[in-house]
This record gives structure tokens, sequence and C-alpha cells, in this order.
């Protein structure tokens, strides 16, 4: 019994002391890095993995990409199914604002707001604590139990509302978080907003929210260049990697895509990041809904693909 106590201590994440305690603290270390052989918080995490350092994430922050009950599907959870799916895997996703409703069945308003991490959309920081305390928000497992209030609710509608008002353009972003949870961006009607999502996720949106969500069609690119999504190369390195966000795997993963996508990145330093003007089929279709620069289309574009790397 001794043993298995002292097993369980020792396995037990304690706080990291990597970063300013005083400015963030009670956050717990259940992360590591292969590479550096440390462990750490989420927030070191994410600095290490923009230096693209193999990071074991925590499991709590996986992909899951089933509904409850998969085997009893109508045809309208299939669709949920496949929406879910897509927004996992950093597909663009528009969401309507008039079809939107929090947990406990209000319609959306100003004061509503979208969890960075889980997904979902409640319209009090009340009705997040309900997905809390069930477990289907997971973002309460970086903390100890000191820790007060946690939550990501920093996808605001208001703040969307604001800047539609005040004439900003489709693509603005105005969530307040990372790439690596869920990016938050207008589109061209005050009534709806894109999301996409990064590999953090500690958990699925709650069928109130998938229900207003829509795959954008003709989005393509704009999944291609979303490198903070959970990666899905299935070839020996990226196995070897664990989960991981595709900007880890970029620099070696064996997919012949990435490979075109590293030699234009090398070779073109300063053309790369101009804006794209080209008139080809596939530039001029709007296969990327937002705008894109050269090394966004690289894969894609009829005159690179002409061009050997």
């Amino acid at each position: 019994m001794f043993r298995f106590l002292g097993k369980l201590i020792k396995q037990t994440p304690k706080e990291c002391l990597l970063h300013d305690h005083q400015k963030f603290p009670n956050i717990l270390a259940n992360e590591y890095c292969q590479s550096c052989e440390q462990k750490f918080c989420y927030m070191c995490g994410n600095e290490h993995i923009r230096k693209h350092h193999p990071v074991r994430v925590s499991l709590h922050s996986h992909a899951n990409m089933n509904m409850e009950h998969n085997e009893y599907l109508t045809e309208k959870d299939k669709l949920n199914l496949e929406t879910l799916r897509a927004f996992n895997t950093g597909s663009l996703i528009q969401l309507d604002i008039n079809k939107l409703q929090c947990i406990c069945g209000k319609p959306a308003d100003e004061n509503t707001a979208i969890c960075a991490a889980c997904g979902s959309a409640t319209c009090s920081q009340k009705c997040h604590q309900e997905l809390e305390h069930q477990d289907k928000c997971k973002f309460h497992h970086n903390f100890t139990e000191k820790a007060e209030l946690v939550s990501l609710r920093s996808i605001l509608l208001k703040n969307a509302y604001f800047l539609f008002d005040r004439g900003y353009a489709q693509g603005t972003v105005f969530g307040r978080t990372s790439q690596n949870f869920i990016s938050a961006m207008l589109t061209n009607q005050r009534s709806s907003i894109f999301l996409q999502r990064g590999f953090r996720q500690y958990g699925n949106p709650e069928i109130q929210t998938l229900n207003a969500m829509d795959i954008v069609k003709g989005a393509d690119l704009d999944k291609e260049v979303h490198l903070m999504r959970a990666c899905q190369c299935k070839c020996s390195t990226c196995k070897s990697l664990g989960y991981h966000p595709m900007h880890v795997c970029q620099l070696v993963c064996k997919s012949r895509d990435l490979f075109i996508y590293r030699s234009y990145d090398e070779e073109n330093p300063i053309e790369k990041k101009e804006t794209c003007e080209c008139q080809c089929k596939f530039c001029s279709s709007g296969q990327t809904v937002l705008s894109h620069k050269k090394i966004d289309c690289c894969l894609k574009c009829e005159f690179k693909q002409n061009v050997d790397f």
C-alpha cells in the first residue's frame, strides 16, 4: 500500500517552476519536453512548441473526434459529427450567432462568450462552471486546487460587434488567445463569426454550439496554412512525436506537401511575405476565405506547381 501511495505521489504533477509565479500562480507542470528533458506547464510548453521542440502535452488537451453514444447517431448527429471532426482538425468554421444558444437554452447575446479551450458557448461564467463540474471542459486540469477561477471564455461576442460596427474587415482577429487554442475572426456579416481550432483541445463544443456551426466550403487553403492545428499525418516521424501541432513536425515530416512548403520558404525569403496577387485559377477562385501571402498558396497555385523544388 505504501509503495502504491509513493508511486502515486511521484506521478502527481507539481506546480510549474519556470515562469513568473506572481503573474501566473497555481499552474501545474503536466507537460514534458523530450529534447530539453524538462517538465513545465502548458504556458511554458507553448514557448517550447514555438521553437519546434517535441512536447508531450497533457492528455486532457488531446483532440476527441467522437460524440457521445456514437452508435446511436441520427442524421442530424452525423452532420454534427462531420462538423466536429472538421473543427477539431483545423478547418475554417462559420458560427451562426442567430442559431447559437447557451447550454441553459438562452439565445446568444452580447454577453455570450465561447471558451477557447472546449469550444462551447455560454451566457455566463456560472453556466461554464457547469461544464467544468461535469468535466466537459477539461482546462481546469492545468491548475492546482488553490486556483480560484479557471476559464478561457475569451471569445466575446461583444468584441466582435464592437469591431464590426466600426468597419473592421472580414478576417480581423478578435479572440484573445493564441492559435494553439481557438482563433476567432470577423466575417462579412454581423450575425456570424469564423472559428479555427488549434491543437490544444480541452473538450468538445456542446450540441447547442455545434448546431450553429457550418464548415466553410472552399477554405482548404485556410486549413493547410494553419500550422497550429492538430497533426493528422501517419508517417513514422509524426507517430514517434505523439500528439502534436503541424508547427512541430513541419521541419521533419516526410509528407511531400510540407517538403514543398519548406523548400519555398527557404528559397524565397523575401517573396514569401508578399501578398499574393496571382490570377491563376486557384488563387482567384476564392479557395481561401482569408487573404493570403505568396507562401500560403505554394502547394496549390498553378504557377508554383510548375516550379521544380
